[in-house]
């Protein structure tokens, strides 16, 4: 344990904010480009936002992206939030 142990970590947590937040992206991406699996990758981005949202990188994407989104495509999750 020490110093070591604390930068591989911190390093793992970078490269994880990373992958999360290109997933973000994806999502946003996938669910402006067609209706198919729009109720899965709002379901799937739900859960990256509620696990993940709290850091700044993360939440910086997901402020970006609600905007892209049209406000029907969020009904499509309200049953499912229930």
């Amino acid at each position: 344990g020490g110093e070591g142990d604390a930068l591989g970590v911190g390093a793992q947590q970078a490269v994880l904010l990373e992958r999360v937040t290109a997933a973000v992206i994806g999502f946003f991406r996938s669910i402006a480009l067609g209706r198919e699996r729009a109720l899965q990758d709002l379901l799937r981005l739900l859960t990256l936002w509620f696990r993940h949202g709290g850091h700044a990188r993360v939440e910086a994407v997901l402020r970006e992206g609600f905007g892209t989104v049209d406000v029907d495509m969020w009904l499509l999750v309200g049953p499912q939030l229930i």
